[in-house]
């Protein structure tokens, strides 16, 4: 049988009913545990709600800190931001709600509003300013069959659709390859702005 707990972030209680608040996470899990006093939660092979900002987690693993409003999940993890149009999976993700940054350790796998595919390490997702960056070698590929390489690491300004990076390798859809350092890549565009290396 599955529980349901509700947390709010300003209350100091733990409300153990179905009804809904702004400010809060819902656990659905059939494992869960409440240690230092409520400050931290535990729980297993479930899912986490977000619904003021129509999040959805599943994992093998929570760990949430309400203190610091932290909320850690291991193992299969899928994140659904349905406010943003996110998809990603990685092996372990943590949301701090604090500073609305979701980090993914590990390899990860992300897409974008059915348009852009991320392949990376190490990502972070900023959800205030729709920014995805690492410092790990990415992959990108976008809607019509374009495949950007990144070495060293990336910044995606979602909503500018504009990609930055040290060192870039570009196959595109009709199999021309090019190489750039220092490149800016706006994929509304279709422009590259950068050190041309080799073509």
């Amino acid at each position: 049988m599955k529980y349901k707990i509700i947390i709010t972030y300003c209350a100091l209680a733990f409300f153990f009913s179905l009804k809904v608040f702004s400010n809060e996470i819902i656990f659905e899990s059939p494992n869960i545990k409440i240690l230092k006093e409520g400050d931290l939660i535990n729980a297993f092979d479930g899912t986490a709600l977000i619904p003021a900002d129509k999040m959805k987690i599943e994992g093998d693993e929570y760990i949430y800190e309400k203190n610091i409003q932290k909320l850690t999940v291991i193992k299969n993890v899928k994140f659904w931001d349905d406010n943003k149009q996110v998809y990603l999976e990685g092996e372990k993700v943590i949301y701090d709600k604090v500073s609305n940054i979701v980090y993914s350790v590990g390899k990860t796998y992300l897409k974008i509003e059915d348009k852009y595919e991320i392949f990376s390490k190490n990502l972070y997702y900023n959800r205030n300013n729709m920014e995805i960056y690492s410092a790990k070698n990415t992959t990108v590929e976008d809607g019509i069959n374009n495949i950007f390489n990144f070495e060293d690491g990336f910044l995606f300004e979602v909503n500018k659709e504009l990609i930055s990076s040290k060192k870039t390798n570009v196959i595109d859809n009709q199999n021309n390859n090019y190489s750039f350092e220092l490149a800016k890549i706006n994929l509304f565009t279709d422009e590259i702005v950068g050190k041309e290396v080799t073509v």
